[in-house]
Formats: C-alpha cells, sequence, structure tokens
C-alpha cells in the first residue's frame, strides 16, 4: 500500500510498529517471562520513582520508561502508559530476588535475579539501587559497593564492611 497516496494511514502505520516493537521487546527482554510469574494489578502502596531506566535480557532496554516501586513486601515494576502493551505491571516479593554489584564497559550497575525468573536480569542503576536499600533496609539483599571494600592481597581476600553493610552481608549467607 503507498502511504503517500493514503496519508490518513500513516497513524495507523505508525501505531502498528510501535506495537509490534513494544511486543518484541516483551518478548525477548524477559518481561513477558517475569509476567507469567509476578504480574499484578492490585493497588500498590509504597514509595515510587519514575521516569527510571533498566536493562534485561538480550540489551533490551527500558530508558526513562519505567515505574519503580518498593514497600516492606516487594518490588513493583511497571511500563509507562504509551509503552505498556504486553508489559503488565509486576510485583516482585523481596524473598524471590537476589542482587549483585556490576560493571559492564563503562556504566556500573546493579543485576536483580529473580528465584523462578534466573534466566532473565534486570540491571538497575546503582543510584537507584541506594534508592531502594535506603528506602526499605535489609530486605533488599545488597550491599553498595561504597559500603563495602575489598582488600586484595597476594593469597587472600578479604571484605571490610562497615555497619549496616556488614550486617546485610552477614544476613545473606
Amino acid at each position: 500500500m503507498d502511504f503517500a497516496q493514503r496519508p490518513e494511514l500513516v497513524p495507523l502505520g505508525f501505531v502498528g510498529v510501535f506495537a509490534f516493537v513494544s511486543i518484541v521487546l516483551a518478548h525477548v527482554g524477559g518481561w513477558r517471562d517475569l509476567a507469567a510469574l509476578y504480574a499484578s494489578n492490585e493497588a500498590f502502596d509504597g514509595r515510587r520513582w519514575i521516569l527510571q531506566s533498566a536493562r534485561m535480557r538480550w540489551g533490551a532496554g527500558y530508558n526513562n520508561a519505567l515505574t519503580v516501586g518498593v514497600n516492606a513486601n516487594g518490588l513493583r515494576l511497571a511500563v509507562m502508559f504509551p509503552f505498556r502493551l504486553a508489559h503488565p505491571p509486576l510485583f516482585i516479593p523481596w524473598s524471590e530476588i537476589t542482587a549483585e554489584n556490576r560493571k559492564e564497559w563503562f556504566r556500573q550497575g546493579v543485576e536483580l535475579r529473580f528465584a523462578r525468573a534466573s534466566g532473565v536480569p534486570l540491571v538497575i542503576s546503582r543510584r537507584l539501587a541506594d534508592r531502594i536499600a535506603s528506602e526499605v533496609g535489609s530486605v533488599f539483599r545488597w550491599v553498595s559497593p561504597i559500603e563495602c571494600a575489598v582488600l586484595r592481597r597476594p593469597g587472600w581476600i578479604t571484605t571490610r564492611c562497615s555497619g549496616r553493610a556488614a550486617a546485610r552481608m552477614e544476613a545473606r549467607r
């Protein structure tokens, strides 16, 4: 079909491409896998941060398109309205989440893994991880690299942590 002869179809074509990309992103990145386990349309009561970014499997990126929420029970992830097709909101209990510091090329982040979907990583910024940890405390099992210094010497490695980080590391063992 020639869009030059039917310009009123251009918006329809744009919506179709947008929908296709959103569906493919949900499948490739793993949101669909998480939704099969953690989808939740229930009202959320907790702290929220809008316009957050994350990366998932195969580099699927959600740049400034996420609303991230936390409370004592878990982590809420929702994609902003225009991008929500094939991305239902998620609520993941803290008991299902592990977090580990990651450094890739020039980026540093925190990789979240989920107990029942271990093949789907979610990499968030350290800044967002700090906000989450400040809000919910030790239920978010992550140790900030700022709180914990690893001392390396020939033949041994030791971790020296202070305060809250030491308690979190003990809780993880």
